[in-house]
This record gives C-alpha cells, sequence and structure tokens, in this order.
C-alpha cells in the first residue's frame, strides 16, 4: 500500500495553517538566483505593525521535516518536488 503525494504548494498551505497561531508563514522564493543561492523556500515571520520581519531560508527537504514535526504530513504520504 502506497501513500499519497502531496505536491509543494498544498504542504506549504498546510504547514502555513499550523503556523498561522505563531505569527510566521512559509513563502515561494521568487526567482532562479535567489531561489539556487538561498533555498526555494523561507520561513518569515509576521510581526504585528511597526515590529521588523525576521527571515529564515529553508530548502524542501527540511520543509517536509517541518511538516512532519507540525503534523502537517502524515507518515504515509510523501512530497512531489
Amino acid at each position: 500500500m502506497t501513500g499519497a503525494t502531496v505536491t509543494a504548494r498544498a504542504l506549504i498551505r498546510r504547514v502555513n495553517r499550523k503556523l498561522k497561531p505563531l505569527n510566521k508563514t512559509v513563502r515561494q522564493m521568487r526567482g532562479k538566483y535567489l531561489a539556487a543561492n538561498h533555498g526555494e523556500f523561507y520561513l518569515q515571520d509576521c510581526p504585528t505593525f511597526g515590529e521588523p520581519s525576521n527571515i529564515r531560508y529553508v530548502n524542501l527537504p527540511d520543509l517536509e521535516t517541518m511538516a512532519r514535526e507540525l503534523g502537517a504530513l502524515a507518515d504515509g504520504e510523501t512530497v512531489n518536488a
């Protein structure tokens, strides 16, 4: 029995739903140059008005690990990159 395959876009949405109470979001890097140098995805703090925003760059395998830790990705599911 094989598990379901989840696209990266669907995984980002699942993770963002889990991170919303923490005021954080995962976003996809725009531009090939930035993605090549910093990774395909980044984690951004969404502070309240007037506070600085912090950005942490993550790669897809790290995003998959983060999703499993948050419970956004089940054990039988795989990510289709």
